[in-house]
């Protein structure tokens, strides 16, 4: 009984109390514009966020493509955050085994009419090997 408290009932009625904004859905990285687009912590791939929420938790996966130049395979890390407000906090981590690096953060907030995330994230630069810090802009994709 209490499991099917803890893992079934109380989830739910967290998710059906929960009056803050909804983030579920997917998101795509918006390509850096003006003076951000000469930077060179810009990355090169294509990257789409795939957010579950229950509440203000947040999981999902980001699944990064990278781009024509880089040397890198098709990753899929996991999500883990929070939201409070219209702030939103996200951990990127690899997947169980941890076989390949990955890791990133991401602290933003929820712009305009709820469809866009702006922020900055911190991640691991997996070719160059330093931890970098650059501006990032998640659009919510329609859904179909």
């Amino acid at each position: 009984a209490t499991v099917i408290w803890r893992n079934r009932f109380r989830p739910w009625w967290a998710d059906t109390v929960y009056r803050g904004i909804r983030i579920d859905g997917n998101w795509k990285l918006q390509p850096p514009e003006g003076n951000d687009a000469d930077s060179d912590d810009v990355i090169s791939q294509d990257e789409t966020l795939e957010v579950e929420q229950v509440a203000d938790r947040l999981s999902g996966k980001l699944i990064l493509v990278p781009g024509r130049d880089e040397q890198l395979v098709t990753r899929t890390l996991e999500v883990q955050g929070t939201i409070s407000d219209r702030f939103v906090m996200i951990s990127f981590f690899p997947p169980k085994p941890r076989r390949n690096l990955g890791y990133a953060m991401f602290l933003g907030e929820i712009c305009g009419d709820g469809a866009r995330l702006v922020g900055r994230a911190v991640y691991y630069d997996i070719q160059n090997n330093v931890i970098r810090a650059m501006p990032a802009v998640y659009v919510r994709q329609a859904t179909s």
